[in-house]
């Protein structure tokens, strides 16, 4: 099969781009021809396979207003112009705005068009404007896949007509390394270690998280906390920790190059997202015996951990409760061997041979 993946850009350290890395080395060792198209930017910040074929369509990035109409439009007459002198068979759009392109493409009958979302389209409300090119959109496909079975049903309510499936990610194992700093040292000697990872925004709950942190530091006198990833609130995070003196107790050793490493450092991963379209990241600690702590937020995490077997879930923004599991874990180390012992079961659950045949399937059935 020869397959395109359209995706705005792949220079970012997001969610998204780190699936389309998983689907190129998946789908290349599979045999597949991959074409991995974007409208815009620089090289893919995850690693890419040697053998996938690289397009860009633009060479800056969309602008706004009426001058950003045009440049939608030109986009939609270069995606077709690839698609069609790569002659692909399908084509596996990535975001809102790429599924709108791939649905208004000018392509032959026979080729497959499939849009995903990768967010929990309610907590990321579009314009009315966009909401109403989404849903005259998305039924032109012949599918769209969440990563979650709850987002699939919530996007086919907003969009009638549209054939959704939950199609969950799959691990790739041993994780790939990328770029970043190394991950050693990253547990100091004779001391334990929460872990919590992902982009620094506010969805993401690093403040809240240093918070409780700060209401238990007494309690845990043997216990610190690294904060893995970067975003455009690290100097608000840098000075929360700063202005409460967890100095020498809370680490941001920015994006690290082998977070396999990492996981198997630390002792907890506490995980305090709000919205998720995932959580990959809970998958991959998981994979490497790490318990994990998170709360149940939309979507993800209650498909990957299962309560009080490998994980704890907390209902979102119960900061009481969250703390005491942090308390009860980290005081009972039998409890967290118990629960590591459990967790590697997700590589199985998750694995890309498990989920390789749900994705075969789509993309090689017109509806």
């Amino acid at each position: 099969m020869k397959i395109g993946l359209y995706i705005d850009r792949v220079d970012l350290k997001g969610g998204a781009q780190r699936v389309v890395s998983n689907l190129c080395h998946g789908w290349s060792r599979r045999g597949w021809r991959v074409h991995l198209i974007i409208v815009s930017g620089g090289e893919p910040a995850f690693p890419a396979p040697p053998d996938i074929r690289i397009h860009r369509l633009s060479a800056r990035h969309k602008r706004r207003g009426l001058l950003g109409l045009w440049d939608n439009w030109r986009h939609i007459q270069k995606l077709s112009q690839v698609i069609r002198a790569e002659h692909l068979d399908a084509v596996l759009a990535v975001s809102a705005v790429a599924n709108v392109h791939l649905a208004f493409a000018d392509l032959p009958l026979n080729i497959v068009r499939v849009g995903s979302e990768h967010n929990y389209s309610p907590h990321f409300p579009l314009s009315p404007f966009k909401r109403w090119f989404r849903r005259q959109a998305y039924p032109r496909l012949d599918a769209v896949v969440c990563p979650t079975k709850e987002a699939a049903a919530t996007l086919a309510c907003d969009c009638p007509g549209s054939r959704t499936f939950g199609i969950p990610n799959w691990l790739t194992w041993p994780l790939p390394r990328g770029e970043g700093v190394s991950s050693a040292g990253l547990r100091r000697p004779g001391r334990k270690l929460f872990l919590a990872c992902g982009r620094f925004d506010k969805l993401k709950g690093f403040a809240r998280l240093i918070a409780m942190f700060d209401s238990m530091k007494h309690r845990l006198p043997d216990w610190d906390l690294a904060i893995v990833g970067d975003g455009e609130d690290r100097d608000l995070l840098v000075g929360q920790v700063n202005d409460l003196g967890l100095g020498s107790r809370v680490f941001f050793p920015g994006w690290l190059s082998d977070m396999e490493g990492a996981f198997r450092a630390a002792d907890l991963f506490v995980f305090p997202s709000v919205s998720e379209g995932f959580a990959l990241v809970l998958a991959e600690a998981m994979a490497s015996g790490l318990p994990c702590i998170s709360y149940d937020c939309k979507v993800g995490p209650s498909e990957i951990i299962r309560d009080g077997e490998d994980g704890v879930l907390i209902p979102v923004g119960d900061e009481t409760a969250f703390s005491a599991a942090m308390l009860r874990l980290a005081d009972d180390e039998d409890v967290r061997r118990r629960m590591a012992a459990s967790c590697p079961a997700i590589l199985t659950r998750l694995s890309e041979d498990v989920i390789q045949p749900l994705w075969a399937k789509v993309l090689g059935s017109k509806r």
